[in-house]
C-alpha cells in the first residue's frame, strides 16, 4: 500500500495557489470542477472544485474548495524539508504565520509549524 494523496480544504483559489506554488514551491498539476451523483454522494454538494500539486518526491496534495473550514487539533500535514531555517524565513517574509524552529525531544529533528492562507496547519520537519 502507498499513500495516494492528502486532501486539504481551502476557501480562496488565488491565495491558496500562491501559497502552495510560490511559497512552498510545489508543482501545480491540474484543477477541475466535478459534478454528478458521485460528488453529491461523497460531499453532499452538487459540485466540487479541486486543485492538485506535486511535491518533489511526486506526492500529491489535493486541495478542495469549501465555504468554511472546521479545524481539529490533529488537522495537519507534515513535510520533510531541507534547509528549514531558510524556508521558515521565506514563509515569514510572505507574511504567513510560522513558529520558531525547534528541536524535538529525541534531538533528531528540527520542527516548525506554519499556516496556509486558510489556517491549515503544516508541520515542517528536517531530519538531523
Amino acid at each position: 500500500m502507498r499513500l495516494r494523496h492528502v486532501g486539504i480544504p481551502f476557501t480562496n483559489e488565488r491565495d491558496t495557489h500562491f501559497f502552495y506554488s510560490r511559497v512552498l514551491e510545489l508543482q501545480f498539476v491540474t484543477a477541475a470542477e466535478e459534478t454528478g451523483e458521485y460528488i453529491k454522494t461523497l460531499t453532499g454538494r452538487d459540485k466540487l472544485f479541486w486543485m492538485k500539486y506535486r511535491t518533489p518526491n511526486n506526492d500529491i496534495i489535493e486541495l478542495y474548495k469549501v465555504s468554511t473550514i472546521t479545524f481539529s487539533l490533529s488537522h495537519h500535514i507534515a513535510f520533510t524539508v531541507f534547509g528549514i531555517e531558510a524556508l521558515t524565513h521565506k514563509i515569514k517574509s510572505y507574511g504567513y504565520m510560522v513558529t520558531d524552529v525547534m528541536t524535538d525531544a529525541s534531538q533528531t529533528h528540527k520542527v516548525a509549524f506554519c499556516q496556509d492562507n486558510d489556517g491549515n496547519r503544516i508541520e515542517l520537519v528536517e531530519e538531523l
